[in-house]
């Protein structure tokens, strides 16, 4: 089953499907399939055709060649800045930065993400990975190094996703669809017609084009999240 799928432009992208990584390059129409790790996929971020980090239950790796191959590297959002978060319990749950491409980290918040939206160098959106059923949404100005929760909701959210530093979506409780166009100020509920399947990830391409995906299911919007079709 498919647990992330990223695009690049409108017609490239990658997604992850158990230990296995896929591109397309004509918007989804065809996959091939690129390389198999050695533990399933968690969480991945490509910065352009050929590079991109990745994180398996153990490991973090790199791919200079569109994730054909894959080095074991510290990870990075950026080519010098980036964030790695993890930790099971509320005694080790934690936060670094790097600032060099992964060579040294520093250890900024004692918190858990799940997930990690770099928007530029200082505007970075991330997700708690809660032991309790709602998670918080934090929002970062300085690059990682400080963070303030921005949404607190009344059930577990899934996903989020950021066309820009002001415009952003998040998937909550039974498919919930909530919107932002101030930077995570003020969220309206969008789509809670259930059309697709609760959990999952969704990614915007812009502020029109959008995907959700869950259970080996995509769905596509045209109109920002107000209608979707499989």
């Amino acid at each position: 089953s498919i647990s992330q799928l990223q695009f690049l432009t409108s017609t490239t992208a990658f997604v992850a499907a158990g230990k296995d990584i896929y591109t397309t390059i004509d918007s989804g129409d065809t996959w091939q399939y690129q390389s198999s790790l050695e533990q399933e996929v968690i969480n991945f971020k490509f910065l352009s055709e050929t590079t991109g980090y990745l994180i398996t239950t153990n490991f973090v790796y790199k791919s200079i060649d569109g994730g054909m191959s894959w080095i074991n590297k510290d990870n990075g959002i950026t080519t010098n800045i980036g964030i790695i978060s993890g930790g099971a319990s509320e005694n080790n749950k934690v936060v670094y930065k790097t600032t060099d491409g992964g060579e040294t980290w520093n250890k900024q918040e004692s918190i858990s993400f799940k997930q990690i939206e770099f928007i530029n160098s200082e505007t970075v959106y991330a997700l708690e990975d809660s032991n309790y059923s709602n998670n918080r949404l934090f929002k970062s100005t300085d690059g990682g190094t400080t963070w303030n929760a921005i949404y607190e909701g009344e059930s577990t959210i899934s996903s989020f996703d950021f066309v820009d530093a002001n415009t952003g979506y998040f998937k909550s409780g039974y498919s919930n669809l909530y919107k932002t166009i101030d930077g995570g100020e003020n969220w309206n509920l969008i789509d809670d017609n259930n059309y697709y399947s609760s959990g999952g990830k969704i990614k915007f391409y812009n502020n029109n084009v959008g995907y959700s995906y869950s259970s080996g299911e995509v769905n596509k919007t045209e109109n920002g999240g107000y209608s979707w079709e499989n």
